[in-house]
C-alpha cells in the first residue's frame, strides 16, 4: 500500500488531492506483492480520477479485523451513480473518456484469485472507498487452511 502511495503521488499532487495515509501494522497475507501493488496503485489511481478540478481527499487505511487485513482507498469524489454499480467490475466497462475498462475488473481477478474479496460502497456527490479484504496467514497458510502460492 505504502508503495502505491508513492507511485501515484505525481498524479494525486497535480489535481490538489491531499492523501491521508491510515496503515497499521497487520499480519501477513499470502499474496503476490507485485499485484497487490498493482491493485492499490489503479484504486488510487481512479480514487484521484474522480476528484473535481478543485481538489479533495484520499484516505488509504490498512488494518486487521477479525482474521483479514482490512485495507481502503476512500475519496471525496463524486461518487459512482447507482446505475453504473452493478458493471463496475466488467471488463471493458468504463466511464472514462480515455479509459480501457480493464482496471477494476483486473484489480477483482487478482484479490479473488489470491483468496480475498473486494467491494466498495458509494453516495453520489460524496465519494466512494473500495475495502479489499485478505485473509491473515498463520504457519503458511491462511486461517481457512488453504495454502497459496505466494506471500507478499
Amino acid at each position: 500500500m505504502s508503495e502505491a502511495v508513492e507511485l501515484t503521488r505525481p498524479l494525486w499532487t497535480k489535481t490538489g488531492t491531499s492523501l491521508k495515509c491510515e496503515l497499521q501494522p497487520v499480519p501477513n497475507v499470502r499474496a503476490n506483492a507485485a499485484d497487490m501493488r498493482r491493485v492499490f496503485t489503479n484504486l488510487i489511481i481512479n480514487a484521484s480520477e474522480a476528484m473535481t478540478e478543485s481538489g479533495g481527499q484520499i484516505v488509504v487505511t490498512c488494518q486487521e479485523r477479525e482474521g483479514q487485513v482490512v485495507a481502503t482507498v476512500a475519496d471525496t469524489g463524486k461518487g459512482i451513480p447507482p446505475e453504473v454499480r452493478k458493471k463496475i467490475f466488467f471488463p471493458y466497462f468504463t466511464t472514462k473518456q480515455k479509459g480501457t475498462g480493464l482496471g477494476l475488473s483486473g484489480a477483482q481477478k487478482i484479490v479473488l484469485s489470491q483468496g480475498g474479496n473486494i467491494t466498495f460502497r458509494s453516495e453520489v456527490g460524496k465519494g466512494t472507498t473500495f475495502i479489499v479484504t485478505m485473509p491473515v496467514t498463520m504457519n503458511g497458510k491462511n486461517l481457512e487452511g488453504k495454502k497459496p502460492e505466494k506471500v507478499a
